[in-house]
């Protein structure tokens, strides 16, 4: 067997020691007895790592070129363990968007296994490989704790996202979580519905969930994470609210996040919420209908709610939207929600987003 030119990712199976003792002494002799004893096809297999050493091979090793069977059978063990655990690796690397997560700056580029590896552990804050194979394992779980919905995201896409959501919570200053202070901003946060650029309302949002000890983060979802919102609470003093844009309209961005201010104002005590899967699931937890019932009543309070049935045109809409005070996309997707109209209806009146440079949402031209 000739040995690879360097290549960082190599692990040597224990053939490769083999061939270093014997080329040591130009162990032509020796090459010939492995040979006859092991058969000239599973000597070849012994320098790719392809046959196991057994005692009895060990024994022939021993007598070959040296060294004890202790060592050899040692040399196996460390070399199996070392492919196991880079199989284990590969699997997990497999799962995660790496291609984005580079560029986006998340982990650094690198060109060997190892130091992919080593970017993944540290982009996850852990303190090896194994234990971010079991935060990615849990995940599912943890987020079921609260809702029955099925998760439909990726599991490693949606760990990737939620990460870094933290990342990005980390870098935000707040005051102290003070729900009450939340609860007290309601109104304020509602009338930014009616503004239409998200790159005027949404400095707004974030300031003021600042004031609350809110770190509000807006982060496309990457490839295979199907969530709408998340929230998490840091600490004590620090919470998470984390959307994604993921329908890139108004009224679905501003009913996901008055839906994960419900979480966090009735549902906080909870590791974390995770919004995932589609709309119209059938079957919803108490703590997601709550939630849902909270943002609907919060965009279109409950004694305007009633009118939306008498809405049939443009004009009618309008005008309602303007005498409650939210946006006419709110109260379009309000009344689709509800049935009042199809959801193909009266979507022109919606506002919609796109993804700009440096992913910033922005709003979409109209024709585009």
């Amino acid at each position: 067997m000739s040995k690879p030119d360097y290549d960082p990712d190599w692990i040597p199976p224990p053939g490769a020691t083999v061939e270093d003792l014997l080329a040591r002494d130009d162990g032509t002799k020796s090459r010939s007895l492995l040979a006859m004893r092991l058969g000239t096809a599973r000597a070849e297999q012994l320098f790719t790592g392809q046959l196991p050493i057994d005692a009895e091979i060990a024994r022939i090793l021993i007598s070959s070129v040296g060294l004890s069977a202790a060592f050899w059978l040692e040399r196996e063990k460390l070399y199996r363990s070392a492919v196991a655990q880079r199989k284990a690796e590969t699997h997990l690397l497999s799962e995660l968007p790496l291609g984005e997560m580079k560029k986006r700056q998340f982990i650094r580029p690198q060109h060997s296994h190892a130091e992919t590896v080593a970017e993944v552990v540290e982009f996850f804050g852990n303190d090896d490989f194994d234990s971010c194979r079991e935060q990615i394992d849990r995940l599912p779980d943890q987020i079921k704790q609260k809702t029955s919905q099925t998760i439909v995201s990726s599991p490693g896409a949606l760990a990737v996202w939620i990460r870094a959501g933290e990342l990005e919570a980390d870098k935000i200053e707040c005051e102290r979580w003070d729900p009450d202070r939340l609860r007290e901003m309601l109104p304020d946060l509602r009338k930014l519905t009616r503004a239409e650029d998200p790159q005027k309302y949404l400095p707004a949002l974030r300031a003021a969930c600042q004031q609350c000890g809110v770190a509000f983060v807006v982060l496309r979802a990457f490839t295979g994470c199907k969530a709408r919102g998340a929230v998490k609470l840091l600490s004590p003093s620090k919470a998470m609210l984390l959307v994604s844009y993921r329908h890139l309209s108004d009224d679905q961005f501003w009913f996901s996040f008055f839906h994960e201010l419900a979480h966090l104002l009735l549902h906080a005590d909870v590791g974390i919420i995770v919004d995932d899967g589609d709309d119209g699931d059938d079957v919803m937890s108490r703590e997601e209908a709550d939630a849902d019932d909270f943002a609907a009543n919060t965009l279109v309070p409950p004694e305007h709610q009633p009118a939306m049935s008498m809405l049939q045109d443009d004009r009618s809409i309008i005008q309602f939207s303007r005498r409650v005070g939210v946006s006419r996309g709110i109260v379009v997707g309000q009344m689709q929600h509800r049935k009042i109209v199809d959801f193909g209806r009266f979507n022109h009146l919606k506002m919609y987003y796109r993804w700009g440079a440096n992913d910033r949402i922005e709003k979409k031209p109209k024709g585009v």
